[in-house]
């Protein structure tokens, strides 16, 4: 019988990290009391890996370099032959341990800088000298020969940023940067009025974007951008993706308790399994009726549409934090098109 194959599984290791991004999803990521021991996630990993065959794992967490056990886990991935990458924000990254995660076969790793300078980029963080410890972080990576790949997540707060902040990752060596628009899921939906951007912000982030893409820059924007709300087309070469949940290339997650979900912005446990040990056929999740049917559940306001199964409103996990369920699209478009909606946003700025 062939097994399943996954495209790809994101392991959040940790819910800590030692910074405070207003626009991370983690609802918990100020604390390690409810993350499960690493003998548990190496069952989960075997576990996993004897019931399907997965393209690649990415961790990340909470910050996946504060995790003590974490070369353990990398050990027990290259025993099953899978490639592995890092999501970080690289603060905690120097030359000794940029030099073991090469040795240890790490494929690459994705650091984030939210604009081209210590004031912009903390208005996030929210943690004095990250800025500076992330820019020796990608340094270290370098150095090492550790694959960079660099991150913006676009606001409404940093949108006519993103060309300085690209120059600033030209300076540094990378050539592929993630432009992440912001997506108002988990903890982040605290946030949706100070952070969510505008169609009109996020044209001219990708305007300042495309020079460099033209001129050699990998540029790709992972969260999806509806086709009604924008035309992808004009920022060529910037790549485009949509939401892959429910297609043959989705990410799915596993948290640090063991619960698997759609993606890592997604909190939903798959067939309410809080933990995959509890379960005794895993492969089971990864093609639950949830999984399956989830590209049938747009919002009624796209029903129709020529993009209706490709787009499916946007970010769902977006829908569901701000909303509490999928009924309408992804916040981005809703704010132009529900009046209510834009002004509880506008009043919300208003009150600070």
């Amino acid at each position: 019988m062939t097994r399943l194959t996954l495209y790809s599984l994101a392991i959040e290791l940790t819910w800590a990290c030692n910074l405070r991004c207003s626009h991370c999803y983690n609802p918990l990521h100020i604390s390690k009391s409810l993350d499960s021991s690493t003998d548990r996630l190496l069952e989960r990993i075997d576990k996993i890996f004897d019931a399907v065959q997965v393209g690649h794992i990415t961790l990340t967490g909470g910050e996946p370099l504060s995790y003590p056990r974490l070369f353990e886990v990398l050990a027990a991935l290259k025993r099953h032959g899978v490639p592995c990458q890092m999501i970080s924000n690289g603060t905690l990254l120097d030359a000794a341990y940029a030099k073991r995660l090469v040795e240890a076969k790490l494929r690459g790793i994705q650091i984030s800088l939210h604009g081209p300078d210590a004031q912009t980029h903390e208005d996030y963080t929210r943690t004095q000298g990250s800025f500076e410890r992330a820019v020796a972080g990608v340094q270290a990576a370098n150095q090492a020969g550790l694959h960079v790949t660099g991150c913006i997540v676009v606001t409404r707060r940093n949108a006519h940023w993103v060309g300085a902040t690209l120059g600033l990752w030209q300076k540094l060596g990378v050539q592929r940067v993630a432009l992440s628009r912001f997506s108002p899921s988990g903890l982040a939906s605290q946030h949706v009025a100070r952070l969510l951007p505008s169609i009109a912000e996020l044209m001219t982030a990708f305007e300042q974007a495309t020079p460099y893409a033209r001129g050699g820059m990998r540029l790709f924007c992972t969260m999806p951008i509806p086709p009604c709300a924008m035309d992808t087309k004009l920022y060529a070469p910037i790549r485009f993706g949509s939401c892959a949940v429910g297609t043959t290339k989705q990410e799915f997650a596993l948290s640090p308790g063991g619960a698997l979900r759609f993606c890592t912005l997604h909190t939903q446990a798959i067939g309410g399994v809080e933990d995959i040990l509890d379960v005794e056929d895993v492969s089971s999740l990864f093609h639950h009726e949830q999984v399956v049917t989830y590209r049938e559940g747009a919002p009624s306001f796209c029903r129709g549409c020529y993009y209706e199964r490709s787009c499916g409103g946007g970010c769902g996990a977006a829908s569901m934090s701000v909303y509490g369920h999928r009924e309408q699209p992804d916040p981005l478009l809703w704010q132009h098109v529900d009046d209510a909606f834009r002004e509880g946003l506008d009043r919300q700025r208003e009150g600070g």
